[in-house]
């Protein structure tokens, strides 16, 4: 079996995909919002591939919900520390 083929395709796969993400990147910047799951075959895979498309759904929807929480506690922290950190503002006592 030859290796070498497998690491060229492997080195052209790359940067086809960072062309693909660069492209929704302009999509976005133009105003239109690119259909991600059709692009990515979506339709196909849930079809002929059902379990593997569902588990892929549910990993990426977890990654993303765990993501905004996290960006949301971010902004919620330093919206606090710039509240306690104002001259003039009597500290509240929660009880």
């Amino acid at each position: 079996m030859d290796t070498r083929n497998d690491t060229v395709e492997n080195r052209l796969e790359v940067p086809s995909k960072f062309a693909h993400i660069k492209g929704w990147g302009s999509d976005l910047m133009r105003g239109h919002v690119p259909n991600v799951f059709a692009e990515m075959g979506g339709k196909a895979e849930f079809k002929y591939n059902r379990e593997a498309a569902v588990q892929k759904t549910v990993v990426l929807s977890t990654i993303a919900l765990l993501g905004l929480l996290l960006w949301n506690q971010s902004k919620n922290r330093q919206r606090h520390l710039a509240r306690q950190q104002m001259p003039g503002r009597r500290a509240r006592c929660h009880d």
